[in-house]
């Protein structure tokens, strides 16, 4: 006996448009399969990105989204940044670090058949920048002979290096790896801190300064911060603490909460309590 064909006409809701497809009939194997799977990619923050998928097979194929996982909540729909095209691709209109992670497209037809494609990578690559902290960005008066410390931190992907640098002279610094969790800013929940240890020996411009080869921005990202350090000296005669420097008369707030008087060549440091 020869193949019974069953000729079914199926209506497309979305559009009302009848469909013919052909159905083996019961028993028999129908034929999917994927024509063009999609490929890892790794792009920059800010882009746009396209997954393909592309099937072939007997009945209505229609092409659905997942990422990080199989089940139903893991499946993607269109929304403001996310397109999911008629031909079945997935376009991505404004990359960020969230929507980093495995995706795959599963191609069904009408007769409940189904394949998964092989699991495919996004990576997203974000400019190094410097996380804004008083520590990195408030200029300060430290006394002559004391060892202090300037801590920097950045983030960014791939991870950035830390430079940092004394009036532009390069300087060698302890550099540490550290996570922490960031929901200011799409980027990079790791983060690389270096702390800078300083012998005060004179006023001198401190500057950290963050570097990474982000893919397809061609060129090395840069971000840098840079805090002034000016050394005074405590002579040693008692009553209250006074400290040359050679800067502009002017009154502000200091740090901890101290008022700094400024005389000429001289400033004296008033406590909260004595203020």
């Amino acid at each position: 006996m020869g193949l019974l064909i069953l000729i079914t006409c199926v209506c497309l809701l979305s559009r009302g448009v009848p469909v013919w497809t052909t159905k083996p009939s019961s028993g028999t194997s129908t034929k999917l399969d994927i024509s063009r799977a999609p490929k890892s990619q790794t792009t920059l923050a800010g882009t746009r990105v396209s997954f393909h998928c592309k099937a072939s097979g007997d009945g209505t194929i229609k092409i659905r989204w997942y990422v990080d996982g199989t089940k139903k909540d893991n499946e993607l729909f269109t929304s403001r940044d996310l397109r999911i095209t008629k031909n079945g691709t997935l376009r991505i209109l404004n990359v960020t670090v969230h929507d980093r992670g495995i995706y795959r497209c599963r191609v069904e037809n009408s007769f409940k058949d189904f394949k998964f494609s092989s699991p495919v990578l996004l990576t997203v690559h974000v400019p190094a920048e410097i996380i804004p902290s008083p520590e990195n960005t408030m200029n300060r008066l430290w006394d002559v002979g004391s060892t202090r410390h300037l801590v920097c931190r950045a983030a960014g992907i791939p991870m950035p290096t830390i430079e940092w640098r004394r009036d532009g002279q390069l300087i060698s610094a302890e550099v540490k790896s550290s996570t922490e969790r960031r929901t200011d800013k799409n980027t990079s929940v790791v983060t690389i801190k270096s702390i800078l240890t300083v012998k005060v020996t004179r006023s001198a411009t401190y500057s950290c300064t963050a570097e990474n080869f982000p893919s397809g921005n061609g060129t090395a990202s840069r971000d840098t911060v840079s805090v002034r350090i000016t050394a005074v000296k405590m002579p040693s005669d008692q009553g209250p603490p006074w400290f040359t420097a050679n800067i502009s008369p002017e009154l502000f707030k200091g740090q901890g909460g101290q008022l700094v008087s400024w005389g000429e060549n001289m400033i004296r440091l008033i406590s909260d309590q004595q203020a």
